[in-house]
């Protein structure tokens, strides 16, 4: 489905969108809000690519999920193009490939269970941030061994709150990046062992050619009281397996 840079399309709640072809799901210019709520969420469930911004470096396609669950496909939303991606309470289980919005950004209030990557960072020239707050990340996608579940390419990059489980690699400074910012304190980890944590992040202690070191003290000791849980969590302390 095409979203010219003039169009905006609104999915209802309830409303689920299903494709069982690999290509992609919308290619987006303009703007989508599927703003779905707690009783009526929206569905999403393909096996490519689910939102494209490609071509949209001069509109700035915009992306609002709002109650959604998205299920199975390749990337959520794609590098090559230029977009916003905001996304609340939704449930994103098993995208296997990069999720790379290049514009100022907030996911906030989600779950990802066998998640692949957020590749983010912006230019010096942004005035806004990417917000990385109070989600759940639960394991990671088998198809993504070489991903990090954030990789930080840019500057403006803040990752707060977050309850880290079953996941061994965690943060990454991407090594070719010249120049980047990213604010990664007071997340939960499953364990307050700091040699622990440090063998889930990736930055210029692992390879000098990272632009910096990131820093994660304070860590919480317990999940943030406004971060999605499972009442299982208490199996789901870190472990490398």
């Amino acid at each position: 489905v095409q979203i010219p840079s003039n169009v905006i399309l609104k999915i209802e709640p309830g409303v689920s969108v299903l494709s069982s072809t690999s290509k992609d799901m919308f290619l987006v210019q303009g703007k989508i809000y599927a703003q779905g709520t707690s009783e009526s969420p929206i569905t999403f469930i393909g096996k490519g690519n689910f939102f494209y911004a490609f071509g949209s470096a001069q509109t700035h396609a915009y992306v609002v999920l709002h109650y959604c669950k998205i299920n199975n496909g390749r990337s959520l939303f794609p590098s090559n193009g230029y977009g916003h991606l905001n996304m609340t309470h939704c449930e994103i289980i098993d995208v296997r490939e990069p999720c790379s919005p290049q514009a100022p950004t907030h996911i906030e209030y989600n779950l990802f269970k066998d998640w692949c990557s957020f590749v983010v960072g912006t230019s010096l020239y942004e005035t806004g941030k990417i917000y990385i707050k109070n989600n759940l990340f639960i394991g990671r996608s088998t198809f993504s061994d070489e991903y990090y579940t954030i990789k930080c390419i840019g500057h403006g990059v803040v990752v707060k709150y977050n309850s880290f489980l079953k996941n061994d690699q965690v943060l990454q400074i991407y090594p070719g990046a010249r120049s980047v910012e990213i604010n990664a304190t007071e997340n939960y980890w499953g364990t307050t062992d700091t040699e622990v944590i440090d063998s889930m992040i990736y930055d210029k202690k692992d390879d000098i050619r990272c632009a910096g070191f990131i820093e994660y003290s304070p860590i919480l000791t317990e999940p943030h009281p406004d971060t999605p849980i499972l009442p299982i969590m208490v199996n789901l302390k870190y472990s490398p397996s």
